[in-house]
């Protein structure tokens, strides 16, 4: 298929005869898409963190916020008593939050995460909150909280790597400036009152810390324990009579640094990630220590023992905020431990009394946020991005989902189909899952893991790419601050993995296709917490059969993610990139044979769809979440809803995920409505000799693919049907009326007539 055809080789003579315009076969007037919502696959509760205070009556409550990525962030206010939630606050505009203060002025401040990094206040009582804007131009997010001295807030920013300040008193913000040279996350910090000082950490392919002199500015590099100079990041900073713990990943250890004697002292392995709190009047700190549930830390003998209390918790229990407060209540003697579980368990213990309670509170839930989707066999399979279970699928003949029970409960990427065996790929494991759909689903047994790519620095595979009947490839992200994809070969009769290395030194993996045994991928220079020494994304050819690379080149100038790739039925590549813009690929000669913009900018790696639908047009989702239909051939576009990563099935109806649901658009009929015929240039009076080879080239110029037709040419001429050429001999003298008609694919005509004289005796059979 063509978006532009033009024909430009001139015929031969000097006299127009006549053109005429033909009715096109249809045109009818397009109808409007028809969009049902299926409802949410699967429905979680997902707390990210709390904190203590009391609400405007002196109650004891746990503010806390709970998110789903690329869904509205939820605060909520919950009675540490009962249960019972107060409030329930839609922060509109923020998607995710992982950091909540009560700040000096008995305020809320939350740390927003995407698509801005601002600062939201609430103040106990209001029915809404109030955003106070960015404290750092361009930053995504604010990663971490922590309170000073005199009314100050502090925290950390991304992808800038600064630290800030914000006056409670005056409302004013103060940039301190990068906390780590090189570093992108100012991921946690702890305020030294003693020293007034502020520990900041890092995150990146190696974690780093500095203590900041916050009168001065002046910086003191901290080096990390001895035993953990591999860790990442420094997820959690917490400060307490002299010692400051730090919670590193991914080992999920606390670390105990003497801020006196300037030295790690010690290493509590295996926790949740929800933080500490303390200390009580008795110097104890409290944290969720996984192999042992509550745990405490006395900074005064500097022992680690367990609290005692017989109750479970795991990691889910320790993960959404920890905090002491006194209740108010003699049943509750002192200060008492408190915790919220992701999943909005809430549970006290008291260490007056040794008692302790777990209980279910009122907390927002939401539909599983929508991370891939794939058509396999009469069903649409659903990945989400993170729940007790983010595993589904939908029966489209009987409109009922499968609600599978059990894992996974990391994000899924990616799909794919071999062997009527279904194949899918989860975050941040990097792990490649097998599910044959004949048997009962069982986590553990049946889907079944069978490769990984973690043990290589590589966290997502965003493509999987089946390339015969038995195989596949996976594309890979790398992980944190690695700016390298690979590329692994899996054979599923076999069971035999082949490591094809990284394509492009410097780029990751986004998405993948092939035709025969070319495989073509699209890259990404988008890398958390580092930089790829490319100016842009490119795309890549490897040769299967030598799986070397035989071609790489940047098409999309600017490009800096080509998101989804997918081939036509005449061996043309297409391809969608970050940037909204679907682009048609010529392999053989390296061309691009057009583009257009699909949507706006936004997103990155394996975040946009893209394919053909029986109608024979481009269907999709853009990186940032726009549903959209072209078409090939005119370039026309037209979004369709909001909504990502949209698939067809085999009826050429659209799946769609929005905030949770599963949709289902019928595509309207004729979205592009075409009624203009192509257009012919004038055709001469045509002079030739008898005998001699004719060569006529009729010139038209149309948006589609155009068909050719002629009506009364000699014996032994014909026309090329594709080109338009009029070729071959004729034997006899005389006069013809020839009449070319020439079709767009719409059905749109117009005819075109001349006469061709030939002239001269008679050429001999």
């Amino acid at each position: 298929m063509h978006w532009i055809r033009s024909l430009a080789i001139g015929a031969l003579g000097a006299a127009l005869a006549s053109t005429a315009l033909v009715a096109p076969v249809s045109a009818e007037t397009p109808t409007s898409p028809v969009i049902e919502d299926l409802g949410a696959p699967i429905t979680t509760t997902r707390n990210t963190q709390s904190t203590a205070g009391h609400w405007v009556d002196g109650r004891p409550v746990l503010y806390m916020v709970s998110s789903q990525a690329e869904q509205t962030l939820q605060f909520s206010v919950i009675d540490i008593a009962t249960g019972q939630q107060l409030r329930q606050i839609a922060v509109d505009g923020i998607s995710q939050s992982h950091n909540i203060l009560l700040g000096p002025d008995g305020k809320v401040y939350i740390a927003s995460w995407s698509p801005t990094g601002n600062l939201i206040r609430y103040s106990p009582g209001a029915d809404v909150v109030e955003d106070l804007g960015q404290p750092i131009p361009g930053d995504t997010v604010i990663t971490y909280l922590e309170t000073g001295e005199d009314g100050l807030i502090y925290g950390g920013g991304y992808p800038s790597g600064e630290v800030f300040s914000f006056d409670t008193n005056t409302g004013t913000f103060t940039r301190m400036g990068v906390a780590v040279e090189g570093e992108q996350y100012a991921r946690s910090m702890a305020y030294v009152p003693e020293l007034d000082t502020l520990f900041v950490g890092t995150e990146g392919s190696r974690m780093h810390m500095v203590a900041i002199n916050v009168a001065t500015g002046e910086k003191t590099t901290i080096p990390s324990p001895e035993w953990a100079t591999t860790e990442a990041r420094h997820y959690h900073l917490h400060y307490a009579n002299g010692l400051l713990f730090s919670y590193t990943s991914p080992s999920l250890d606390w670390h105990v640094y003497d801020v006196a004697a300037g030295e790690w002292i010690q290493n509590i392995d295996r926790n949740a990630q929800g933080g500490m709190a303390g200390p009580d009047a008795d110097g104890n700190t409290y944290f969720v220590q996984l192999s042992k549930g509550l745990t405490r830390y006395d900074t005064n003998t500097r022992e680690v023992s367990h609290t005692g209390w017989k109750q479970g918790l795991t990691s889910a229990d320790g993960a959404a905020g920890i905090s002491l407060i006194d209740l108010k209540d003699p049943a509750w003697p002192g200060e008492t431990v408190v915790g919220m579980d992701s999943r909005g368990i809430l549970w006290k213990w008291n260490p007056a009394t040794g008692q302790g309670t777990k209980e279910q509170a009122e907390s927002p839930a939401f539909g599983v946020t929508i991370r891939s989707l794939s058509h396999i066999d009469g069903r649409i399979w659903i990945g989400g991005s993170s729940g007790a279970v983010t595993v589904d699928a939908y029966d489209i003949a009987t409109g009922t989902f499968a609600n599978f029970q059990g894992g996974p409960t990391n994000r899924v990427d990616a799909w794919a189909e071999v062997d009527d065996k279904v194949y899918f790929s989860t975050y941040p494991q990097g792990s490649v899952y097998e599910l044959d759909p004949s048997q009962p689903y069982v986590w553990g047994r049946n889907p079944d893991d069978i490769f990984g790519v973690a043990s290589q620095q590589q966290e997502r595979i965003y493509a999987l790419e089946v390339v015969d009947e038995t195989s596949m490839v996976a594309g890979t992200i790398g992980g944190r601050d690695i700016n390298t994809g690979i590329l692994v070969h899996y054979d599923t009769a076999t069971d035999v993995r082949t490591d094809l290395g990284a394509p492009i030194q410097g780029l990751s993996n986004a998405s993948l296709t092939h035709r025969d045994k070319l495989l073509v991928g699209g890259t990404s220079i988008e890398v958390l917490g580092g930089e790829s020494p490319h100016p842009g994304a490119r795309l890549f050819i490897m040769d299967l059969d030598t799986r070397e690379l035989v071609w790489d080149g940047a098409p999309i100038e600017g490009a800096r993610d080509y998101v989804e790739l997918t081939m036509d039925d005449e061996g043309f590549l297409w391809g969608l990139t970050s940037q909204g813009i679907v682009f048609k690929f010529d392999l053989e000669t390296k061309e691009v044979l057009g583009q257009v913009t699909v949507g706006a900018a936004g997103g990155i790696w394996g975040m946009g769809t893209l394919e053909f639908g029986p109608d024979g047009l481009l269907y999709g989702a853009t990186a940032l979440g726009e549903v959209f239909v072209a078409d090939p051939e005119s370039l026309e576009t037209k979004k369709i809803t909001d909504g990502e990563h949209a698939v067809l099935d085999a009826d050429g109806r659209l799946y769609f995920g929005r905030d949770g649901h599963l949709y289902r658009a019928t595509p309207e009929e004729n979205p592009f409505p075409d009624t203009t015929a192509p257009v012919v240039e004038p055709i001469d009076l045509t002079l030739v000799k008898s005998g001699e080879q004719v060569r006529i080239q009729v010139e038209a110029t149309d948006l589609r693919t155009l068909t050719y037709t002629a009506a009364g040419l000699p014996e032994g001429l014909t026309i090329d049907p594709d080109t338009g050429l009029i070729s071959g001999a004729h034997d006899w003298v005389g006069t013809s009326r020839v009449t070319v008609t020439v079709e767009d694919s719409r059905g749109n005509a117009t005819e075109q007539s001349f006469r061709l004289v030939v002239e001269g005796p008679p050429a001999r059979r």
